[in-house]
């Protein structure tokens, strides 16, 4: 073989030995950066979810406080209910009774005004009743009178007269 074939030779040996080896080392640095990227990807999908689980955490204290305060108001706000509720009853039961108490009370005045309406009227009808009695008795004395004198002046008439 010619030294020029083996040049040839050795050139296009060497030039795919270059080439296999520029493929190799594109591989191992694709491989290298693949890794890397993989690498950053776990690193950063840990950072994610250390940062979710954080999140997460400060969202469930966040209702877990929520919650509690919601709870605490609603507590609050049922006492204050039941408190107002409690003294309106109390303020209702008391007006009732004092609205007893004054019904009570005018229906003795009430009764006390009548039963002294009905004293005086009774006094006034006795009153006249004892002047009507008084006046009857009276006009019967009168008429009795006049019968008096009406039969005196009609009277039997005189025995000792002769009539015509």
């Amino acid at each position: 073989m010619s030294p020029e074939v083996i040049a040839t030779l050795t050139s296009g040996a060497m030039l795919l030995v270059s080439i296999i080896g520029g493929f190799g080392w594109m591989v191992r640095r694709i491989d290298a950066v693949d890794a890397r990227a993989e690498t950053r990807t776990v690193l950063l999908e840990e950072k994610v979810t250390r940062r979710m689980d954080a999140l997460e955490a400060r969202t469930e204290q966040r209702f877990a406080e929520s919650e509690q305060r919601t709870e605490q108001r609603l507590t609050e706000f049922e006492q204050r209910t039941e408190q107002r509720l409690t003294e309106s009853e109390q303020r209702t039961a008391q007006r009732f009774a004092e609205l007893g108490q004054r019904t009570d009370q005018r229906f003795a005045e009430l009764g006390q005004r009548t039963e002294q309406r009905l004293t005086e009227v009774d006094d006034r009808l006795t009153q006249v009743e004892r002047r009507l009695v008084e006046r009857i008795d009276g006009i019967a004395q009168e008429l009795v009178e006049v019968k008096i004198a009406i039969a005196r002046l009609e009277g039997p008439t005189p025995r000792f007269i002769t009539a015509r």
